[in-house]
């Protein structure tokens, strides 16, 4: 599993669906609604109603494609419209609460953000442009979103990392990655050939066959990579694949406890990893891949824990952040600029696949 610094990421995030400008649609509007004192451009405003028709297209299960399409289907009790409506709203309240935030807390964007948020609007902005200004989305408001995002990131910080009001220690985080991750080392034989067709009955049964004679090597005290360089180049022959000399083919994985519809591994092998003991190994007979794996401690490696220590400490706050900003939003009225709002109507979006 690649862990990611979800908050951090969502500067690049932010790529997908960039920003808008002051001039949209053939009109121009000095802001679009205000929330308190937090003013709404028509570029932000934009911005927020693609995204809630982007959601609208999901929940209607449509092809974004089809706009008209989206926009006569009912989510809910709701018309796709109303709906827009309302995300986009919940959207623009958002975004004021966080200004709110983070300014109430004392919290500045310095210099060297803002050389951060220069250099991520220069590496994103060309290839997102294309939909964005079809939908009178301009750079500057953009380059405002990943201004957010980097304040949504800094007050996280102000909160919870090191120097923060209230800390998360090592030690409690490594409790909790070694209480919420399954971690496992393992080899992955395929069961489809190298044209991605299912192996014979006779195929398959050698490859659980050598699965076997894997397992049993493993407890009787072989390494990984010592049963691998001598059984994989067997197992990849019986579907024709090739492979480089020298090729590494032990694998890890961190497997949350808590998935339900993990894509990678059926659930039954999920349960039978949770079942096994740290050391133990196993295998499971999936539909693609028979797996010959050991459980291990999340904390076998240091440079485990290192690489996933700030993603871990954003999945054990995040709960708690996200209640904070709601506990922003509380209060928070908008008032739109209603020649603007009419302006901006749903029908005139365009979706452009990026």
């Amino acid at each position: 599993m690649s862990f990611k610094h979800k908050l951090a990421a969502g500067l690049a995030a932010l790529g997908v669906l960039a920003s808008l400008s002051g001039c949209t649609l053939g009109k121009s509007f000095d802001y679009a609604a205000k929330v308190g004192e937090v003013e709404i451009s028509s570029g932000l405003y934009l911005y927020y109603q693609y995204a809630s028709y982007l959601d609208a297209a999901e929940q209607s299960q449509k092809n974004p494609k089809e706009v008209k399409t989206v926009l006569k289907e009912q989510i809910g009790e709701q018309s796709a419209t109303d709906y827009i409506k309302d995300q986009t709203k919940a959207r623009c309240i958002s975004y004021a609460a966080m200004e709110n935030l983070f300014d109430k807390e004392g919290l500045e964007v310095t210099e060297e953000d803002e050389a951060q948020i220069e250099a991520n609007v220069n590496q994103n902005w060309d290839s997102q442009k294309k939909v964005l200004e079809k939908n009178g989305i301009g750079k500057d408001t953009y380059r405002t979103l990943v201004r957010s995002a980097l304040k949504s990131s800094k007050l996280f910080d102000h909160y919870y990392g090191a120097d923060g009001l209230t800390p998360v220690g090592d030690d409690e985080l490594k409790a909790y990655f070694e209480s919420q991750y399954l971690h496992i080392s393992f080899l992955a034989l395929p069961k489809l050939n190298s044209e991605s067709n299912a192996i014979s009955s006779d195929g398959i049964a050698t490859i659980n066959d050598l699965s076997e004679q894997m397992l049993a090597k493993l407890k009787d005290g072989a390494t990984m990579k010592e049963v691998a360089d001598e059984f994989m180049p067997q197992v990849l022959e019986v579907g024709g694949h090739s492979f480089a000399e020298g090729t590494d083919f032990v694998q890890q994985d961190f497997i949350n406890k808590d998935t339900e519809n993990y894509s990678t591994y059926p659930m039954n092998m999920i349960n039978q990893i949770k079942a096994d003991g740290v050391g133990d190994y196993n295998r499971y007979e999936a539909a693609q891949y028979t797996f010959v794996y050991q459980r291990q401690s999340a904390l076998a490696n240091e440079s485990d824990f290192t690489s996933a220590r700030t993603s871990l400490l954003v999945e054990m706050k995040e709960g708690e952040f996200s209640e904070k900003s709601k506990a922003a939003e509380e209060g928070l009225e908008i008032v739109y600029n209603e020649a603007a709002v009419k302006e901006f109507s749903p029908k005139k979006i365009k979706y452009v696949a990026s």
